[in-house]
């Protein structure tokens, strides 16, 4: 204990003389901060013992350390989850815009502009169809029945569920 009183008289005598010397400056005030630093690490050296004697302190930060790379991971592992789903639910999408727009090719026309809406509660059911369907001038207008009876058979959807908007006379 009376070497610890001593360090940290030392230790103040050392600095408040640093501070005589130091002209006044744009630099005294990290010399004050610093030094500050240095006579409270001197006052707190008995703490800062005991907590390291046992390697309390250094187990302490050491499980701290552990159960934040835990939550790191399980945060990774749920993001990783949603992006897997986000890639699926996109290549998803993209694979029936494909056949929308196959179908609409066999019976010889074009869609484009496709969008579909999905149910909130079952993120890969299809709730709403739509897209503009070009008819070339030699397709018979009827064509767009057709292709929307090929779309509800496949995809199970309700006539009100598809929202085809014609463009006749194209090409």
């Amino acid at each position: 204990m009376r070497e610890w009183i001593q360090s940290v008289v030392a230790c103040a005598c050392i600095v408040t003389m640093l501070l005589h010397l130091i002209p006044e400056g744009k630099f005294l005030k990290y010399v004050k901060f610093y030094s500050g630093l240095l006579l409270l690490l001197a006052a707190l050296k008995p703490v800062l013992d005991f907590l390291g004697k046992d390697g309390e302190l250094s187990r302490l930060v050491g499980l701290e350390i552990l159960k934040e790379e835990v939550y790191d991971m399980e945060t990774s592992v749920k993001g990783m989850a949603q992006l897997k789903n986000d890639a699926l639910l996109s290549a998803f999408r993209q694979e029936i815009c494909r056949q929308v727009e196959e179908i609409a090719s066999i019976w010889g026309a074009s869609a484009e502009n496709i969008a579909i809406v999905f149910d909130g509660e079952d993120a890969f059911r299809i709730q709403e169809l739509s897209f503009f369907l070009n008819l070339p001038k030699d397709v018979d207008a009827s064509v767009s029945e057709e292709i929307q009876n090929e779309i509800q058979g496949l995809y199970l959807l309700e006539r009100g569920q598809i929202h085809i908007e014609k463009r006749e006379g194209q090409g």
